[in-house]
């Protein structure tokens, strides 16, 4: 489930952030599904998804691949784009982890067209091929 507009306002106050490791292992729901969808300061695409258990983070514009990593993250800190994050486009549940983890971050204006264009897309960006 991803956040909707009720539960955006609900929850998008964040402060401070602290260390863990997290991991594909992290997440009760193993479905493989966007967590989080966001751009960085020089416009990039920044996706965290969850794939056959794999944590991944693909940082991307276009064809241009800037970042890809996946498996096992010393930080929550490092999966944050380092603009906004698209509230249509985060995970409940890695939504709680950040609200757990009291980790600040920053979202862009809610658009409900998008998220009633993406509610039943399992990623709403571009993902890795293996």
């Amino acid at each position: 489930m991803f956040l909707n507009k009720e539960l955006f306002k609900e929850k998008h106050i964040l402060i401070f952030d602290d260390a863990d490791y997290i991991s594909g292992h992290s997440f009760i729901d193993k479905t493989d599904r966007t967590l989080l969808y966001g751009f960085t300061l020089d416009r990039q695409s920044h996706h965290v998804y969850l794939k056959n258990g794999i944590l991944y983070l693909y940082i991307y514009s276009g064809k241009n691949i800037d970042t890809i990593k996946s498996g096992i993250f010393t930080y929550l800190r490092e999966l944050i784009p380092t603009k906004r994050i698209y509230p249509e486009s985060i995970d409940t549940e890695f939504m709680n982890l950040l609200i757990s983890k009291s980790l600040s971050v920053d979202f862009t204006t809610y658009d409900k067209e998008r998220y009633e264009k993406l509610k039943y897309q399992n990623f709403h960006g571009d993902i890795i091929n293996e």
